[in-house]
């Protein structure tokens, strides 16, 4: 799914611009202008190899083989890019399916001297990584699951040369975003019969056993992606603050007409919402507008998810945090 529901939401933007797989400064700025970091190192190419990946193994509900198996190759390129791995397992009681067995991926980098789980981080970066169960269709989620579990994992590539930075950060892959039914309005860690974010109310109802002060500030998701005409819009439920920032980073690499606000009211149900209830500062990457033709069906499909949309999306995202969120 992402089963996202909006509430209502608005559509709105246009093309992509061409990306490149090589660090390079953005178009229209001078050489030196804009410190090569982590968002230069981001690479749309790369990141659509892991998409492919994980979308050949097929379907990939919670609770099935095919989640398993990307969970094995999710961990394999974290492993690979340096960082530390940790399944947080679950299982939840759901409406159709009854009880079902799930794990968020967690990934940290290693810093000499601290221990990798109980230190502190500033900042989630996250994605789901289950597709939406159907009886009879047969879904992949190219884009929605696909195209964001791909931009973090060359994330997780992207940052790892740049030990302050990635040590910041935790890395985390949701199962359980999507509804087995349908959406049911997130109402708080009260609501014992909800249905979809499975994955990030739990995390986030484990959250509150740490010390608030201890607790991560900011929860970055990423969602629907890959899609093309590239319309990211924040939701109106996510922080005001952190989407002028991150629109101040479109500008500044020339991305500015993939990116805007939503309008007043244009909320959204995604993983970003338990986060905030816990106090976290949150925005949603998401360009659901322009899919929702493709969006849970069939058709979603590998031709639906474009390199150059992953890296547009990878490398405002980077450029945004670096720069605003490690503190």
């Amino acid at each position: 799914m992402k089963a996202k529901a909006f509430l209502p939401l608005a559509a709105a933007l246009f093309a992509i611009l061409p990306g490149c797989d090589k660090p390079a400064k953005p178009p229209g700025t001078t050489q030196g202008a804009i410190k090569p970091t982590a968002y230069t190192n981001f690479s749309g190419d790369r990141a659509m190899e892991d998409v492919k990946a994980i979308v050949a193994i097929g379907p990939r509900p919670s609770g099935s083989e095919g989640i398993e198996k990307s969970r094995v190759y999710i961990e394999q390129k974290l492993k690979e890019a340096g960082w530390e791995m940790k399944r947080q397992d679950f299982e939840v009681d759901t409406i159709l399916r009854g009880k079902i067995k799930m794990s968020n991926l967690r990934a940290r980098f290693l810093v000499p001297g601290k221990d990798t789980w109980t230190r502190s981080v500033t900042t989630l970066a996250c994605s789901h990584y289950d597709t939406k169960w159907f009886q009879t269709t047969v879904f992949v989620g190219a884009n929605d699951a696909g195209s964001s579990t791909g931009l973090l994992l060359e994330l997780a590539r992207a940052t790892a040369p740049l030990k302050d930075f990635s040590a910041s950060l935790e890395l985390l892959f949701f199962d359980g975003e999507e509804a087995i039914t349908g959406f049911t309005a997130p109402v708080g860690f009260s609501d014992t019969r909800f249905d979809g974010l499975y994955g990030s109310r739990h995390y986030a109802k484990e959250l509150r056993k740490v010390p608030e002060n201890q607790r991560p500030k900011y929860g970055i998701v990423f969602d629907i992606i890959g899609g093309e005409p590239l319309e990211v819009e924040f939701p109106d439920n996510t922080s005001k603050r952190l989407s002028a920032l991150a629109r101040e980073a479109s500008d500044a690499l020339n991305f500015s007409k993939h990116f805007r606000a939503a309008p007043a009211g244009a909320a959204m149900i995604d993983d970003h919402v338990p986060l905030s209830w816990v106090g976290m500062e949150v925005l949603n990457f998401i360009s659901l507008g322009p899919f929702r033709e493709y969006w849970h069906t069939s058709a979603d499909t590998i031709d639906k998810v474009f390199p150059k949309s992953i890296e547009i999306t990878g490398r405002t995202g980077l450029y945004f945090m670096e720069r605003n969120l490690q503190q």
